[in-house]
């Protein structure tokens, strides 16, 4: 799994694109295989009545795995599952777990791949919503500042890959073998124009 995705549907770790992912199927991404928290030294975004108190854990959840995770090797089911409370299960190759509601109709979804001689370890975290078009303001919880801030804080390096037409397509954040990606279908705008981070991934490849 390659987070040469930065796309929509980590916050933590998890900012634009319109998710309507199932919960049955996850999105395909680049290269892939396949409430705020302002405490607990990890603040996200501001404190707002109308973001999911659940989405919030969960992106503070991810927020401190990201910038804690010492290596891909850390990358499994077992380890990811501690972070996050949950039983990952065994989906051909990859690990998943999917969660219930957390408000207005959104989930979130973890998974996490073996490596092998051409691939590191991989991680991928995302939020959906069956419905096309549902407003993202519950799991707005992590804007790509907020991330920026926090990985950079926490000794990742930024990398931008700039798109054909001027803008760009995707970042990456470094830290010794692990690249965390966030690609431009990863980001949506909430009502309240506050952009927001539906996904991230590991790029794998070694």
């Amino acid at each position: 799994m390659n987070l040469r995705f930065l796309a929509p549907c980590i916050v933590l770790l998890t900012a634009s694109v319109s998710c309507a992912c199932t919960a049955s199927a996850l999105p395909s991404a680049r290269n892939t295989s396949n409430a705020s928290l302002p405490a607990q030294g990890h603040p996200m975004t501001s404190a707002a009545s109308s973001h999911s108190p659940a989405a919030a854990h969960v992106a503070q959840q991810l927020m401190t795995f990201l910038t804690t995770v010492p290596s891909s090797e850390a990358l499994t089911a077992d380890v990811v599952g501690r972070q996050f409370g949950a039983t990952l299960t065994a989906e051909g190759e990859r690990s998943l777990y999917r969660s219930g509601d957390l408000g207005g109709g959104w989930n979130y979804g973890i998974a996490v791949s073996p490596g092998n001689r051409t691939m590191k370890r991989g991680f991928e975290f995302w939020f959906y919503n069956p419905t096309p078009g549902a407003d993202p303001t519950p799991v707005c919880t992590v804007t790509l500042n907020a991330l920026r801030q926090q990985l950079v804080a926490h000794g990742f390096v930024e990398r931008v890959t700039p798109s054909e037409t001027g803008g760009l397509d995707w970042i990456d954040f470094l830290k010794g073998d692990l690249v965390l990606t966030v690609t431009v279908r990863d980001l949506v705008t909430a009502p309240d124009g506050d952009e927001c981070l539906t996904r991230m991934q590991t790029t794998d490849g070694r």
